[in-house]
């Protein structure tokens, strides 16, 4: 008798059929498949360097680690080598040599970053308005900043390459025709640009420039009239520009940041650190900035922030800031730019005597900084317990003082290292107690804090915190 195949078993037929075949494709019958995970590469792009790219010629599986490479042998003539961006410009994540990344599930593309060298001729002053310009250029020399003065038209036929062969652009005053094409390329190339002018906004309303490079919405053309309000880097400088006859107000974007208040409400100053430049635009002209003290201190922190450095530097002792300069930041410090001067001031003299760190021993507050710069967000953080309370935070917190027409009002209790500094320069700054010790703001534990003998040096681990010492405030420059 015939056997009958139906079309269930032709079909399991075929599958045993195509079996054998994938296990003799797999290289044997035993079942042991040589199926080989994905691996994903990371390649490194110059980016308009010159030179040899790193090479990294590992395979990465998902979810290994990725050490980031050096530079290599790259340079880009005028140029510095910042690190790596996963975007050519500038906008993706940024790495530098040795972080680590962690493979996704693509192949990886890093490119360097370029950031232009800026500087070592001091200021550029743009001239248009000769009246405006000498008023940046008497600050300027009252701050110890160099400066070169010029007219528009020399500025406009500079190469980028030119300009940056200063540390920032002063443009004094503003040119009504101007569609401020040079500055915008001079900004894209990771200038630093500062104008002030009473009548940008009102000419010059729906630009780029204005809009988006110095980030500002034109409201009125005189709302900034009166005395304006220091805010943020402007803290406690309050000029009254009522002689000036048309100064604008704007609001600012969300890439800007107020730097003064108008009477309107609005903004009459704004600072930018934007995709790789800064800038500050203020609303009115430079001449009619309130007194000589407000216009010295107005264009110390503008260069501040644009990384002017000082023609002479400042010293520890110097008269600065509200007080003494205690301290400037070293190569390694937390916070130390080569071309900017920052640092410590304390104040000319103690801000009490026999006060305790706090009423009783009760708890952590978490003021556990204990390095250079951590001594303001110690004091926050006892504050925000215990300042109801008359304690050493809170003598500092409160202390303001007004030199020049302006007021400083940002002190705090130094930290453990910061006092030490105070410590080695007690001579020079002056006024202290020799025979005292003096509060930190580091707690060590909850019932004790760092204090040091200003005699002596010894620095006291774990003093209780209801013991009575001395204060001395400082703040950041």
């Amino acid at each position: 008798m015939k056997k009958k195949f139906g079309i269930k078993t032709n079909i399991t037929l075929i599958l045993i059929f195509l079996m054998a075949l994938l296990i003799s494709a797999c290289g044997g019958s035993g079942g042991e498949y040589d199926l080989q995970p994905d691996t994903f590469l990371v390649t490194y792009d110059a980016n308009t360097g010159t030179g040899d790219v790193p090479v990294d010629n590992n395979d990465y599986e998902e979810g290994e680690t990725v050490t980031v490479l050096g530079s290599g042998t790259l340079t880009k003539d005028g140029y510095t080598f910042e690190g790596w961006n996963t975007q050519a410009d500038g906008n993706g994540t940024a790495y530098n040599e040795d972080d680590e990344i962690i493979m996704g599930t693509e192949d990886i593309t890093l490119y360097a970053t370029w950031i232009r060298e800026i500087g070592g001729s001091g200021v550029l002053i743009v001239s248009y308005d000769t009246n405006a310009g000498n008023a940046m250029g008497s600050a300027l020399s009252a701050n110890n900043y160099a400066y070169t003065t010029i007219d528009r038209d020399t500025f406009e036929g500079m190469s980028i390459d030119d300009l940056f062969d200063y540390d920032a652009v002063f443009y004094a005053g503003g040119y009504t025709e101007d569609d401020w094409a040079k500055a915008m390329e001079y900004l894209d190339e990771g200038g630093r640009f500062f104008i002030a002018d009473n009548d940008l906004g009102y000419n010059h309303i729906g630009t780029d420039f204005y809009q988006t490079y110095l980030q500002a919405t034109y409201q009125s053309d005189a709302g900034s009239d009166g005395v304006v309000t220091g805010m943020d880097m402007m803290n406690g400088i309050n000029p009254d520009i009522s002689s000036d006859p048309y100064p604008d107000d704007f609001t600012v974007g969300a890439e800007g940041v107020e730097i003064f208040q108008a009477p309107s409400s609005y903004s009459a100053g704004v600072s930018v650190d934007r995709n790789g430049y800064r800038a500050v635009y203020l609303a009115w002209d430079f001449q009619y900035t309130g007194n000589t003290d407000h216009a010295n201190a107005i264009i110390d922190r503008i260069a501040i922030f644009l990384g002017v450095p000082r023609d002479v530097p400042l010293e520890i002792g110097d008269s600065y800031g509200g007080g003494k300069v205690a301290y400037i930041l070293q190569s390694g410090d937390p916070g130390y730019d080569a071309k900017v001067q920052h640092g410590l001031i304390a104040a000319t003299s103690d801000q009490g005597t026999s006060v305790v760190w706090h009423n009783t021993n009760d708890g952590l507050t978490g003021a556990s900084g204990t390095a250079l710069g951590t001594g303001q967000a110690n004091t926050d953080a006892i504050i925000a317990l215990y300042g109801t309370e008359v304690n050493a935070a809170k003598l500092c917190d409160d202390y303001s003082v007004t030199v020049s027409s302006v007021t400083y009002d940002d002190w705090y209790l130094p930290s453990r290292d910061d006092l030490d500094e105070l410590y080695e320069n007690r001579n020079i700054i002056g006024g202290f107690n020799l025979t005292r010790n003096y509060w930190s703001s580091s707690e060590c534990n909850a019932a004790g804090a760092y204090a040091q003998h200003f005699g002596t040096g010894a620095q006291q681990y774990g003093a209780s915190k209801n013991s009575l010492y001395w204060v001395r405030a400082v703040r950041s420059f």
